[in-house]
């Protein structure tokens, strides 16, 4: 695996090593559930791929479910059936700024990252309100404006690194060894 963490978060190398052990010990759980688990069939009836990890393919959903309606989005459902086993590797990718198509039905942006896609889906099978891990500024202005608070909290590359450390904290806090 060709790992260019450092790259992430430009000048906060020591901060990104965080996040590369965060992936590696996502790896690792991946490989280890795909010796151990059966192979999982999505809604569409698509096989899972246990060769990897469902963070691999979070640039491939498509689509976002509204409301907690069934949606036949392959990439999606596998990740939502990865369950807590996927959070280290969605707090992983919280730094990866790599653009793709917004799929969540609404209010779109631009500039969505993977990065994006990846705290949404973490706080959704964490089953946390949105603004739970973010700072306390940044959710007084969800207050006033909405999911924008966010994105503009986020156009930092240094605020996900805090917001990958706030999620890696609550992931420590609650699936200890053991637990979750």
């Amino acid at each position: 695996m060709d790992l260019t963490c450092a790259q992430n978060v430009r000048g906060t190398r020591v901060l990104n090593l965080h996040a590369c052990c965060v992936l590696l010990f996502c790896t690792f759980l991946v490989s280890c559930n795909a010796q151990t688990q059966p192979r999982a069939v999505a809604n569409s009836q698509q096989p899972v791929n246990n060769s990897s990890s469902p963070c691999d393919r979070l640039d491939k959903i498509k689509r976002l479910p509204f409301k907690g309606e069934p949606i036949d989005d392959p990439a999606y459902n596998e990740m939502m059936n990865a369950g807590p086993r996927a959070l280290p590797c969605l707090i992983a990718k919280v730094s990866d700024t790599t653009e793709m198509r917004d799929p969540r039905q609404s209010p779109a942006v631009s500039n969505f990252k993977v990065g994006d896609l990846a705290y949404i889906m973490f706080v959704n099978i964490a089953k946390l309100d949105f603004v739970a891990l973010l700072p306390p500024e940044v959710q007084h202005a969800y207050a006033k404006d909405g999911v924008y608070a966010y994105f503009a909290f986020v156009e930092k590359p240094e605020n996900r690194v805090i917001l990958q450390d706030r999620m890696t904290k609550w992931y420590g806090e609650n699936y200890r060894e053991g637990q979750g």
